[in-house]
């Protein structure tokens, strides 16, 4: 992990200077548009310097973790080499040293996360451009210390650039945001288009660069899910453009087919794609099964959702929803929304909706009804250790780093205290997402848990200090509501089936 060089004038100093008398000249004498436009461009500019000496703190944050890591590195690779087991099982030592440098880069940003509250992909996109090659931003960083480009500008320049050598992305970013001819600021629409035209132009003189782009692009594909306050959701699914193409043309095959088969004249093509969509996702491999009976009417209107008895797909794996309510709403008595972990919230009715689908499970959670916080969790459908699991996941609810709202779906269950100094129960358990968990294990984050209270006190590299608490239930709301409870829907008649990760 080499470290970049650091360049860091004192801050304060360095923002006075930022500010001459002659810069506010504008502002005097004018009139109060023209006044109030050169005070914006004035801010602007002295924000984009402001940011150009963060970039500099951000290579200073990334120098001392990479420092730091490489000492404790040390020790760890050569019990690798010996084949000793540190720890636990080890890894080789390049692994160790992927897996550190990982550690180093995701430590810099949940540190700066922990204290500013800047969002995860801003976090991101700064500290790739402060440990850039030289080559690739130090143009652009002039730029931002000249005030001349903001930050998001720059940052989203450097990655996008990023499939080039480090010396001609310097050239092509430089190009994009030239000004105007008339000597005007190049529009975020203008530089866009600057952009794909010198990447397109690149690709062509470069097939071999083109296609380890593609490559990269196809290693990055995804899905997400993003509900909505009006009860709706959205999936995406990001894949190759073939596969994306040929997914759209099966569901509108499929949608017209079932318009012209009838039954469907209330619902619109968009709504049938929709529904044959998520049939296919959560029951289906695209073959129509009719359980509706031999004779009687055609379901239309809201009762023709795909979704409804009369029209479903073929048998799939089970899909598996967790809602968290408390025992009056579930039950009628108020309107208080319930959580989708991992997703957001949704309207008492939708909840009751689901809690009284078929094939749903119910599981009882306790909590203190002055904290909010779990205190027990019904585990007659578990073996010990499950319980156990099952028991912290449900305390917790997400990742127990600072600020972090990562689900315990696909999370780490972590030893506060390492085993076997520290046993394995819920005192000393508690959930951490990769990232959180690797920082406590390079040795660059430390964790303490209080088994009275179950919270977990953090310190990082830089000397803070943070305390998380386990989930308040309760989220403010008044202490009568003593019990908070799970339902989970899985659509399938055996509820014992454990949930997919997703």
């Amino acid at each position: 992990m080499s470290e970049q060089p650091i360049h860091s004038p004192d801050p304060v100093s360095a923002a006075l200077a930022l500010c001459p008398d002659e810069a506010l000249a504008p502002l005097s004498g004018a009139d109060q548009e023209a006044a109030a436009l050169a005070a914006i461009v004035l801010i602007e500019q002295l924000k984009a310097r402001l940011d150009a000496l963060a970039v500099s703190a951000w290579r200073g944050l990334y120098a001392g973790y990479a420092r730091e890591a490489a000492e404790r590195l040390v020790p760890l690779v050569e019990a690798a080499r010996a084949g000793a087991a540190v720890r636990g099982s080890l890894p080789g030592p390049a692994a160790l040293r992927a897996q550190a440098a990982a550690a180093v880069r995701g430590g810099v940003v949940a540190e700066v996360m922990a204290a500013t509250g800047l969002p995860e992909g801003e976090c991101w996109r700064r500290l790739r451009l402060a440990t850039a090659e030289p080559a690739r931003s130090e143009g652009l960083i002039a730029m931002l210390a000249a005030g001349e480009a903001d930050l998001a500008r720059v940052a989203r320049l450097c990655d996008e650039i990023s499939e080039l050598d480090a010396e001609e992305a310097g050239e092509v970013a430089l190009r994009v945001v030239a000004p105007c001819r008339d000597g005007s600021v190049a529009s975020h629409a203008l530089v866009g288009r600057r952009l794909r035209r010198a990447l397109a132009q690149h690709r062509a003189d470069d097939p071999a660069a083109a296609a380890k782009h593609a490559e990269r692009a196809k290693r990055a594909r995804r899905t997400s899910a993003e509900l909505f306050d009006d009860g709706t959701g959205v999936v995406r699914i990001v894949g190759e453009a073939a596969r994306v193409c040929s997914v759209m043309s099966r569901i509108d095959a499929l949608a017209r087919g079932l318009r012209a088969g009838g039954g469907y004249s209330e619902v619109t093509l968009d709504q049938l794609r929709s529904d044959v969509a998520f049939e296919l996702l959560m029951r289906g491999d695209g073959r129509v099964v009719s359980d509706r009976p031999e004779s009687g009417p055609t379901p239309v209107g809201d009762g023709a959702s795909i979704g409804a008895p009369g029209q479903r797909f073929g048998a799939a794996p089970p899909a598996h929803v967790d809602v968290i309510v408390t025992l009056a709403t579930l039950l009628g008595c108020d309107d208080e929304p319930g959580e989708l972990p991992g997703f957001g919230f949704v309207s008492a009715s939708h909840v009751r909706q689901i809690a009284h689908a078929a094939g749903s499970v119910w599981r009882r959670l306790v909590v203190d009804d002055r904290t909010g916080a779990l205190i027990e969790v019904s585990t007659h459908r578990y073996r010990p250790t499950e319980a156990m699991r099952t028991h912290v996941a449900a305390r917790d609810r997400v990742c127990r780093g600072p600020g972090c709202q990562v689900s315990p779906i696909g999370a780490d269950l972590d030893h506060d205290v390492p085993w076997p100094a520290g046993e394995s129960s819920a005192a000393n358990l508690s959930v951490k997402h990769r990232r959180h968990h690797q920082l406590k294990t390079f040795g660059l984050w430390s964790t303490r848990q209080d088994p009275e209270t179950a919270s977990v006190t953090w310190t990082t590299l830089a000397g803070r200090s943070y305390v998380t608490e386990p989930h308040d239930y309760l989220d403010g709301r008044h202490a009568g509501a003593w019990a908070a409870h799970a339902v989970s829907t899985r659509h399938t008649d055996d509820p014992a089936d454990d949930p997919p990760p997703f």
